[in-house]
């Protein structure tokens, strides 16, 4: 009878077996499971396969070098600018709606970006594609945190990086050869099926609770100080340390000002998210906790740490 026992208990422990009871876990997700694995891939196939192709672009549509660079930035940009934002507004209205929300600025930038022909048209099209895809990124995230159980959490973030790590490998492949033998557009039209399958599951598929209230409650809720500052001081901080070197010197007072102006802003964000938003966009006390403190630190070299723990972080 130990024997059986002990044979149970190797055979549950079972790295297959616990893939597998991830993967059939009793979680909403269980309906659509390859829903945040499809958006992690198709946001990282975006960001990753135009910089091979940049100077085919650039040649199409007659552009300089610096526009060929800031075709490929303006999405990590706006991506990075927005993502505390969407993760803010999903709080208060909804993960579902901020999901599709940002599908639908992802989709509505490709159609641009596809359609260009000028550079102008096509950092357009590429900022716009960039905040829907971190907002894309980052309600996945959140709602894997809301749904998965901490003991498959690990196993559930491991599977969905595993995504991004296939379409950053895979994503210059693919912009390379759309770019040589076909044509260059087909980078941003490809995303265009993944969408439109993504507007049918997640209505069909993620079904969530969510807090009844009225709209104008739900906009009186939104910290728009809060969102307008960091959003502004993000910008003003990552556009100089992006040129830097490449379009200005260093020490030029383009790279220096904004810089300083954007540090400043985000010091007088931290002010106001402590002293005066009712309900702040980033809630500042968790880094009073030293676990979290920690992830976030960590979260630099490797972002995919802090949602392992983030909703368990919060009650302690």
């Amino acid at each position: 009878m130990g024997h059986h026992r002990d044979n149970l208990y190797c055979q549950f422990s079972s790295p297959r077996y616990r893939l597998l009871s991830l993967l059939h876990s009793p979680s909403p997700l269980h309906f659509s499971p390859n829903i945040p694995h499809q958006i992690t891939l198709v946001v990282a196939l975006d960001a990753t396969s135009i910089s091979v192709a940049l100077p085919i672009i650039a040649s199409k549509l007659h552009g300089t070098a610096i526009e060929a660079f800031w075709a490929g930035t303006s999405f990590l940009l706006s991506s990075t600018v927005f993502q505390p934002a969407f993760a803010s507004f999903s709080e208060i209205f909804g993960r579902k709606p901020l999901l599709l929300i940002a599908i639908t600025l992802f989709t509505i930038g490709c159609i641009i970006g596809g359609v260009a022909e000028n550079f102008s048209v096509l950092l357009a099209g590429r900022t716009i594609q960039g905040i829907g895809g971190g907002g894309m990124l980052t309600v996945t995230e959140i709602l894997i945190t809301d749904l998965v159980p901490l003991r498959y959490r690990g196993g559930y973030m491991g599977i969905v990086s595993s995504m991004w790590a296939l379409g950053s490998v895979a994503g210059p492949i693919m912009g390379g050869g759309f770019a040589q033998n076909v044509t260059w557009r087909w980078i941003l039209w490809i995303n265009l099926p993944f969408a439109g399958v993504s507007f049918v599951m997640i209505p069909l598929f993620l079904k969530l609770n969510q807090r009844v209230e009225g709209v104008g409650e739900k906009l009186r809720r939104v910290d728009w100080v809060g969102v307008v500052v960091f959003v502004g001081s993000m910008t003003a901080v990552l556009i100089p340390i992006t040129w830097g070197g490449v379009m200005y010197d260093w020490g030029s007072w383009r790279t220096v000002v904004p810089l300083v102006v954007g540090f400043v802003g985000l010091i007088g964000f931290a002010v106001w998210e402590i002293y005066g938003a009712k309900e702040p966009m980033i809630a500042l006390e968790v880094f009073m906790n030293r676990t979290a403190a920690g992830e976030y630190h960590t979260s630099v070299p490797s972002p995919s740490l802090p949602p392992l723990t983030w909703t368990d972080n919060r009650g302690l």
